[in-house]
């Protein structure tokens, strides 16, 4: 597959299968085609700035979220929410341990 100016949207893939929304559904969630979402998941087209936040939006991710899949943004959003919630409470109390120091 190619990637179109350096981005690589296959993890957008990734996250709508671990949701189990077909891509027909995603695509009447954002307002654009189901042939859209194929091109943007096998990356033949990269989808604007709006269409990738409301993307991004549908399958609780961030944008960089659906870009890499190595990307620790896109691991993080992949975990359910009480796990995201514990690594959130992690990281506010290693933040007020810095600010005190």
């Amino acid at each position: 597959m190619t990637k179109i100016d350096g981005l690589d949207f296959r993890n957008m893939q990734v996250l709508r299968e671990q949701k189990n929304i077909t891509q027909v559904k995603l695509s009447l969630m954002v307002g654009v085609s189901q042939q859209s979402i194929t091109y943007y998941e096998t990356n033949t087209r990269t989808p604007s700035l709006p269409v990738a936040l409301r993307i991004a939006k549908a399958l609780g991710t961030s944008v960089e979220g659906l870009i890499d899949c190595d990307n620790i943004i896109a691991k993080y959003y992949s975990l359910c929410e009480s796990d995201r919630e514990t690594i959130n409470k992690m990281i506010e109390t290693l933040y007020s341990k810095k600010i005190r120091n």
